[in-house]
């Protein structure tokens, strides 16, 4: 018996899962049903599927509901708007799983990710976040790249300081991270690089990333040209990089700082031209 059958019997007689799935929600109705799908018809069952309905004003709740009715696995977590922050927190918060599996409500998993995942950070027992490779679709689900992430704990730790190494979609972690790191804040627009930096202070944290890719994240067209965002997003980590450069004395983060400054100047003059 693997270590996947030896969990899932033991679970079964607990009625406790294993696994739980953060999914957020708002206003996602155009790709929510094949999320959802991706996530309902896992290889591993063994899942709990929390939704955070963070406010939607479009079809989204009425989408879930449906699923619900048919999926008992589903937990509804709806109420007002408060932002992707605070529904990641009270995600975690209501989960029972010892395993968090984090999910966007616009890109697709592979059939077999959390399997997959499951298997490897059981079989890699000091890993504590576990990520994979990502594809790059388009709104019409076609591919458009692939990510090439560095996969061990060394390889990351050594890549944070200049960019976020690990797509927070695909992230599989054990629950006891969160909940002994005060999980995620607000002040952040990279609420999951924020983390992860945080997290990287604390030499017993393991991070790894498979090979794999193991989601197909969508990327719109107003995310690849949305040069204000960007601009704002490239800001947010330039104070991310100032505060660990304080905190930990590191001056790799003086690199990783240089790399924003010159993605800023050369974001202007593009503008500019």
């Amino acid at each position: 018996m693997g270590l996947i059958e030896s969990i899932n019997k033991m679970n079964n007689k607990n009625r406790n899962p294993l696994v739980s799935v953060i999914l957020p929600v708002y206003n996602s109705e155009k790709f929510l049903t094949e999320a959802l799908l991706s996530i309902i018809e896992q290889l591993y069952s063994n899942i709990e599927i929390i939704i955070i309905n963070d406010g939607s004003t479009d079809n989204s709740l009425e989408i879930i509901k449906y699923f619900q009715k048919r999926d008992h696995r589903i937990k509804i977590i709806s109420r007002e708007n408060r932002g992707l922050v605070s529904s990641l927190n009270e995600g975690i918060s209501n989960a029972e799983g010892d395993f968090i599996a984090r999910m966007d409500a616009d890109d697709i998993s592979a059939p077999d990710r959390i399997y997959k995942q499951l298997n490897y950070i059981l079989a890699n027992p000091s890993i504590d976040i576990l990520g994979s490779n990502i594809e790059y679709i388009n709104d019409s689900s076609e591919k458009i790249g692939e990510s090439k992430y560095p996969l061990s704990n060394l390889q990351i730790r050594k890549t944070l300081p200049f960019w976020c190494c690990l797509a927070h979609p695909t992230i599989l972690a054990k629950k006891s991270v969160f909940v002994a790191h005060e999980q995620y804040k607000s002040k952040y627009r990279s609420e999951d690089y924020e983390l992860w930096l945080r997290l990287r202070r604390n030499k017993k944290i393991q991070f790894g990333n498979m090979r794999e890719s193991l989601l197909k994240y969508r990327l719109h067209g107003s995310q690849m040209t949305d040069v204000k965002n960007l601009k704002l997003i490239v800001k947010s980590n330039l104070s991310l990089k100032m505060r660990e450069l304080v905190l930990t004395r590191d001056i790799v983060f003086l690199l990783g700082m240089l790399r924003d400054i010159i993605s800023l100047v050369y974001s202007k003059v593009k503008t500019f031209l």
